[in-house]
């Protein structure tokens, strides 16, 4: 009786009956692990790939055009000024345009 694989690890028996393992987890590309779950060169590989730290994924990062209005606006959201900013304050900027004569 085998046992369960390893968290994040899916396993399929390919068309030429060959037992393959791959890592898949968000953040990640998939991995091939050598081997069968729980033996010791593919439990080696698992411990590298689970020590990794995932990067954060930026939606949309391959469709911004570089020093655009949009690449600054991203870039704008992401900082730690916008993010200080108290979200329950009045948006007194965006609602009535100051300077203005009517």
């Amino acid at each position: 009786m085998m046992r369960r694989p390893p968290k994040f690890v899916q396993g399929f028996i390919d068309r030429h009956g060959h037992a393959r393992f791959y890592f898949r987890r968000n953040g990640f590309n998939r991995i091939v692990l050598p081997g069968l779950p729980w033996a010791p060169e593919f439990m080696a590989k698992y411990q590298e790939v689970m020590s990794v730290k995932p990067t954060p994924l930026q939606i949309g990062a391959d469709r911004v055009v570089p020093r655009s209005i949009r690449a600054l606006a991203i870039a704008y959201y992401d900082s730690a000024a916008f993010k200080a900013l108290d979200p329950t304050a009045p948006k007194a900027s965006m609602s009535s345009p100051k300077g203005r004569s009517e």
